[in-house]
């Protein structure tokens, strides 16, 4: 994943979602997108996904 497009991808969460912490671990083999908040509003998430052709899985941790 090039570094634009997780810029973009924080941009609209953060934009979708403004109480959220968002960040991409580009390091990471997988680019781990990581959310917090007090609740993660999940299926919006995985939608914003599908919607932009993203895979995006939730990682149990």
């Amino acid at each position: 994943m090039k570094e634009k497009l997780a810029k973009k991808i924080i941009a609209d969460l953060e934009r979708l979602y403004p109480d959220y912490r968002v960040n991409f671990d580009l390091e990471d083999a997988d680019k781990v997108l990581r959310i917090e908040g007090r609740s993660i509003d999940l299926s919006g998430i995985l939608d914003y996904g599908i919607n932009h052709h993203i895979q995006i899985e939730l990682i149990d941790g």
